[in-house]
This record gives C-alpha cells, sequence and structure tokens, in this order.
C-alpha cells in the first residue's frame, strides 16, 4: 500500500476532495439584504412601490434611463485586483478546511470597488430636468441611499450567508 493511498486515496482523489470544498462558495455584490433578495423599499424621493433593487437593475441596464452599468464596471475595471485577491481562498480551505478571512478580504474589495465605480466613473449626464428635480448632476446619486446599499453576500455550504458592506 503507497502512502497516499493510506493518506485517504491517490493524489487525484485527495486534489480533487480538496476542490469539491469549494463547490457552493460564491460572492454576490451589489444591492443585498440578508436573505439575499435586494428587495428594499425605496425611502425618498415620491411615492413608488419599486424598490432599490428595482431602482438599481433600471440604471445598471438602462431601463427608461440611460445605461449607468456601475456592477458591469467595476467587474470589468477591476478583476484582475478580484481575481488576485481570490488566488488564497483555495489555498485556506486546503489548508485550514476554511477560508472565511480571505472571503470577507475579497469581499470588502469588491463592495469598495463598485462603490467607487458608482461614484467615480464618468458617467453620461444627468438631464438638466433630473438635475433640477434632484438638485444635483451625479449620476446614479440623489439620495446616496444606491451607493450606501452596496454589499457583498459570501455563501458557504452549510454555513448562514455572511452580509458584509
Amino acid at each position: 500500500m503507497t502512502q497516499s493511498t493510506l493518506a485517504g486515496g491517490t493524489g487525484l482523489e485527495q486534489a480533487m476532495r480538496r476542490l469539491s470544498t469549494l463547490d457552493g462558495v460564491q460572492i454576490t455584490v451589489g444591492v443585498q439584504e440578508p436573505d439575499g433578495s435586494g428587495r428594499k423599499k425605496v425611502r425618498d424621493g415620491p411615492p413608488s412601490d419599486d424598490t432599490l433593487a428595482d431602482v438599481a437593475y433600471r440604471n445598471e441596464y438602462g431601463i427608461g434611463v440611460p445605461a449607468r452599468p456601475w456592477l458591469r464596471t467595476a467587474l470589468r475595471e477591476y478583476r484582475t485586483r478580484w481575481t488576485r485577491l481570490a488566488k488564497p481562498v483555495p489555498v485556506a480551505f486546503r489548508k485550514r478546511g476554511e477560508a472565511a478571512a480571505e472571503l470577507r478580504l475579497l469581499a470588502v474589495a469588491m463592495v469598495g470597488d463598485t462603490k467607487t465605480t458608482l461614484l467615480d466613473y464618468p458617467w453620461r449626464e444627468n438631464a438638466k430636468s433630473t438635475i433640477a428635480a434632484k438638485g444635483s448632476d451625479q449620476p446614479l446619486v440623489d439620495t446616496g441611499q444606491l451607493v450606501q446599499s452596496q454589499r457583498a453576500m459570501v455563501t458557504v455550504p452549510g454555513r448562514a450567508p455572511e452580509i458584509i458592506g
């Protein structure tokens, strides 16, 4: 019997078991609620049945307003950084059986980067009527609720999701 067999299988079998520990591990970024729905009523402005998730969706995809895809832009702009921050995750799972600290670090970076993109990207200007109605020419910012609601949800199988941001 070889040492790898005694240790719980062949090297390939052991590697496959280590990789399977990452099955279902996920980080989502955007407008998040503890249940992951993003269904939060818009507090300010005229009465509406819209949720903050509805407002975010319309702005991201340009439904009735110019598209200002801060989430997709953040992914494009920060992909290399996020990939670098994700590299220690499998190593931590292999060595410690969990990677909570590494996942949190990645989630915090993703939230910060999406907020930066939302606020600082050179978006198409607001219409004059929009500027007059809200008293500002800052695209995507009216009450500040959208930027303040950017969160990451870290999901690890067998654990409650963790909201960060």
